[in-house]
């Protein structure tokens, strides 16, 4: 937030907006190129932060921040359709019929987080609840704009209880701890109660097929470690390839002087 500078204001055009720059309400706010008009008890009552910026003191003799054009707050972070949508909620013209989409909710959630509407952000929170999205979307809106965290057990528990695993995208987008957090605790969900929490391979699986099954997650599908035009290895590369999971072939000289692949601790040879 800041305050309007008549120097600046001077160089560009202002517009007053159609819809809510309305006669006869006492609050002054710039966005962008765009005047709003709206009433200053709305935002007083309801975000600390704006009732603090509304109580700053003025020079003597001048009109209070916010009472006029030229002493408007100018809003920062926030465009002239957001802004709309975010004063919609106050002056919606059907009383208590908040329709409109879940993107429109997300502006909404943000900017009533930004600027501590409380009550406004719960208002956003109830309807995205309602409304359809991919768990892993709502689990990162909902720690981005640090919703309750109750909200964000069943979004774990459908992750862990749901017969796929997270896919790549998933698990990239969650980061390395939840990520391992929703692995151990679907290995925990899956185990026999007798077991104590672990998870033991059942009787008809043996070791050879573990291992074909190892082979084919971890080796088959998996880009060899890529090799400069000089034959050595492409670190930058290879870090790349551990990042996404993909395993790692370390070369190293033979007698001959030739360069033949190393076992790294770790993975398992091409011959099982």
């Amino acid at each position: 937030m800041a305050y309007v500078d008549d120097d600046n204001v001077n160089q560009i055009a202002l517009q007053r907006d159609q819809d809510y720059y309305i006669s006869g309400a006492d609050l002054h706010l710039l966005v962008e190129n765009t005047h709003f008009r709206i009433h200053r008890f709305f935002f007083e009552r309801e975000s600390p932060k704006f009732k603090e910026w509304l109580s700053a003191p003025s020079a003597p003799g001048q009109p209070l921040p916010g009472s006029t054009d030229s002493t408007a707050l100018a809003l920062e972070d926030v465009c002239v359709s957001e802004m709309k949508r975010f004063l919609w909620v106050f002056y919606i013209p059907t009383y208590n019929l908040y329709e409109c989409t879940v993107g429109d909710w997300k502006v909404i959630l943000r900017l009533a987080h930004q600027w501590e509407f409380a009550e406004v952000k719960a208002l956003a929170l109830r309807h995205i609840e309602s409304l359809p999205m991919l768990p892993v979307a709502r689990i990162l809106l909902y720690i981005e704009y640090q919703v309750d965290p109750a909200l964000l057990v069943p979004l774990y528990a459908e992750l862990c209880s749901r017969a796929e695993p997270l896919t790549d995208s998933e698990a990239e987008q969650l980061g390395l701890q939840t990520t391992l957090h929703i692995f151990r605790t679907r290995e925990r969900l899956r185990a026999n109660p007798s077991n104590s929490g672990t998870s033991p391979l059942p009787a008809e699986v043996d070791a050879a097929q573990v291992q074909s099954i190892v082979r084919t997650s971890f080796f088959d599908t998996a880009p060899r470690s890529p090799t400069t035009a000089t034959g050595r290895p492409d670190i930058p590369e290879m870090l790349s390839n551990i990042r996404r999971g993909a395993p790692q072939r370390a070369p190293t000289r033979n007698f001959s002087g030739r360069t033949r692949p190393r076992r790294v601790p770790g993975t398992i040879n091409e011959s099982g």
